[in-house]
Protein backbone atom coordinates (compact mmCIF):
# COMPACT_ATOMS: atom_id res chain seq x y z
CA UNK A 1 0.00 0.00 0.00
CA UNK A 2 1.37 3.40 -0.95
CA UNK A 3 0.97 6.04 1.74
CA UNK A 4 -0.23 9.46 0.57
CA UNK A 5 2.63 11.91 1.05
CA UNK A 6 0.26 14.74 1.98
CA UNK A 7 -0.67 12.83 5.15
CA UNK A 8 2.93 12.90 6.42
CA UNK A 9 2.37 16.12 8.37
CA UNK A 10 -0.45 14.53 10.39
CA UNK A 11 1.83 12.06 12.16
CA UNK A 12 4.91 12.16 14.34
CA UNK A 13 8.19 10.92 12.90
CA UNK A 14 8.00 7.57 14.71
CA UNK A 15 4.35 7.02 13.76
CA UNK A 16 5.08 7.75 10.10
CA UNK A 17 8.06 5.37 10.16
CA UNK A 18 5.87 2.61 11.63
CA UNK A 19 3.19 3.22 9.00
CA UNK A 20 5.76 3.21 6.21
CA UNK A 21 7.34 -0.02 7.40
CA UNK A 22 4.06 -1.88 7.78
CA UNK A 23 2.38 -0.48 4.68
CA UNK A 24 5.08 -1.55 2.21
CA UNK A 25 5.21 -5.27 1.53
CA UNK A 26 8.93 -5.26 0.67
CA UNK A 27 9.86 -3.67 3.99
CA UNK A 28 7.47 -5.93 5.87
CA UNK A 29 9.00 -9.05 4.34
CA UNK A 30 12.43 -8.07 5.71
CA UNK A 31 11.22 -8.05 9.30
CA UNK A 32 11.77 -11.00 11.60
CA UNK A 33 8.69 -12.66 13.16
CA UNK A 34 9.41 -10.90 16.44
CA UNK A 35 9.67 -7.52 14.72
CA UNK A 36 6.42 -8.20 12.86
CA UNK A 37 4.61 -8.99 16.12
CA UNK A 38 5.99 -5.84 17.72
CA UNK A 39 5.02 -3.72 14.70
CA UNK A 40 1.52 -5.21 14.68
CA UNK A 41 1.10 -4.53 18.40
CA UNK A 42 2.24 -0.90 17.97
CA UNK A 43 0.04 -0.45 14.91
CA UNK A 44 -3.04 -1.78 16.70
CA UNK A 45 -2.33 0.48 19.67
CA UNK A 46 -1.99 3.47 17.33
CA UNK A 47 -5.22 2.50 15.58
CA UNK A 48 -7.08 2.29 18.90
CA UNK A 49 -5.62 5.61 20.04
CA UNK A 50 -6.80 7.58 17.00
CA UNK A 51 -10.13 5.77 16.67
CA UNK A 52 -11.00 6.51 20.32
CA UNK A 53 -9.79 10.10 20.09
CA UNK A 54 -11.88 10.63 16.97
CA UNK A 55 -14.97 9.29 18.73
CA UNK A 56 -14.39 11.46 21.80
CA UNK A 57 -14.00 14.56 19.65
CA UNK A 58 -17.15 13.74 17.67
CA UNK A 59 -19.12 13.27 20.89
CA UNK A 60 -17.80 16.57 22.25
CA UNK A 61 -18.79 18.32 19.03
CA UNK A 62 -22.33 16.98 19.34
CA UNK A 63 -22.65 18.01 22.99
CA UNK A 64 -21.08 21.44 22.60
CA UNK A 65 -22.95 23.77 20.34
CA UNK A 66 -20.01 26.09 19.69
CA UNK A 67 -17.29 23.46 19.37
CA UNK A 68 -14.43 25.28 17.64
CA UNK A 69 -11.91 22.54 17.19
CA UNK A 70 -13.49 21.00 14.08
CA UNK A 71 -10.18 21.01 12.17
CA UNK A 72 -8.56 18.90 14.87
CA UNK A 73 -11.46 16.48 14.65
CA UNK A 74 -11.04 16.23 10.88
CA UNK A 75 -7.29 15.60 11.21
CA UNK A 76 -7.85 12.94 13.84
CA UNK A 77 -10.47 11.27 11.69
CA UNK A 78 -8.02 11.18 8.74
CA UNK A 79 -5.36 9.67 10.99
CA UNK A 80 -7.74 7.01 12.27
CA UNK A 81 -8.81 6.09 8.74
CA UNK A 82 -5.24 5.83 7.41
CA UNK A 83 -3.97 3.82 10.36
CA UNK A 84 -7.01 1.53 10.10
CA UNK A 85 -6.39 0.90 6.40
CA UNK A 86 -2.71 0.12 7.00
CA UNK A 87 -3.60 -2.14 9.93
CA UNK A 88 -6.07 -4.20 7.89
CA UNK A 89 -3.98 -4.38 4.73
CA UNK A 90 -0.57 -5.08 6.29
CA UNK A 91 -1.41 -8.15 8.32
Amino acid sequence: MKLPSNHRRLFTKSEWKLLGTTAETAKLAKLTPTQKRTALKRLRKLNTKYRDLSRRQAMKAQKTKGYRNEQASARTKKKAQLVGRVCTSAF
